[in-house]
Order: C-alpha cells, then sequence, then structure tokens
C-alpha cells in the first residue's frame, strides 16, 4: 500500500478551524447583541436601526474591500 504524505494538511486543518472558530464567534454575536444593547436601554427601533446599519456598510463595504 503506497501511502502519499500532504505537507499542507495541518494548515488546511488549522484554516478550517479558524473559519470554524470565527463564525461560532460571530453567531454568538449577532444572537445576543441585541439583547445587550436592550440591556443598556435601547429602544427596538434604535437597535432596529444600528441592524440596518451594520448590514448596509456590509453591503456597501463589500464590494469596495473586496470579498
Amino acid at each position: 500500500k503506497i501511502t502519499s504524505y500532504n505537507p499542507f494538511a495541518n494548515v488546511f486543518l488549522t484554516i478550517r478551524l479558524l473559519y470554524f472558530l470565527y463564525f461560532v464567534a460571530f453567531g454568538v454575536f449577532v444572537t445576543f447583541i441585541d439583547i445587550y444593547f436592550r440591556s443598556i436601554g435601547f429602544t427596538g427601533v434604535q437597535i432596529g436601526t444600528i441592524n440596518s446599519v451594520m448590514a448596509l456598510v456590509g453591503i456597501i463595504a463589500s464590494p469596495i474591500w473586496g470579498a
């Protein structure tokens, strides 16, 4: 049986792990940021405005950033 060694296997595993951790952290952030805003006294309209601005900035910045 011939086995081949992939020198990039550890690099790919590290990259996959970092992507996984990034999206886990982002999911937690998105889930709980509204609760945090409510706890510091923001109204529903203010929270909605902040979320809308974050989404709009993402839409506008993506082509500029190169994503």
